[in-house]
């Protein structure tokens, strides 16, 4: 569902990171903004399978009404484009800055949770019960 997706997200962050280490004694700054989710026709232009009749039948529904209700929440992409805006000035930015409603928070317990009690969180949330 959602796994290439993180999958990509990660793997730019990492290689963000090594980049900025590496440019370091260089006047370049690498930066990242981590987004919530941004107000864009990606939800209604994309193809989904809701999984009918195969074992992500319940996962999948559950995940595309969350995708909905984010939507819902989504940001103006121009206040999005306004803080990426303000990171490119900084002659000093920080490696990571958060924009949109959560994300900085779901980092935050990826880091202080256990793996067990992360998965447990993150699952029991979408499937509506604790695990």
């Amino acid at each position: 569902m959602v796994g290439l997706y993180c999958a990509s997200k990660a793997a730019l962050e990492t290689f963000s990171m090594a980049m900025r280490m590496e440019l370091r004694p260089t006047a370049v700054k690498v930066a990242i903004v981590g987004m919530g989710a941004v107000e864009s026709d990606l939800d209604r232009n994309r193809v989904v399978d809701d999984g009918t009749g195969s074992c992500y039948e319940v996962l999948a529904s559950r995940m595309i009404a969350r995708t909905r209700a984010m939507r819902d929440r989504a940001l103006p992409a121009v206040e999005v484009a306004r803080v990426v805006e303000q990171v490119m000035l900084d002659p000093d930015p920080p490696f990571r800055t958060y924009v949109g409603e959560g994300f900085g928070e779901a980092l935050a317990a990826t880091v202080s949770l256990s793996d067990e009690a992360f998965e447990a969180q993150v699952y029991g949330a979408l499937m509506g019960a604790d695990v």
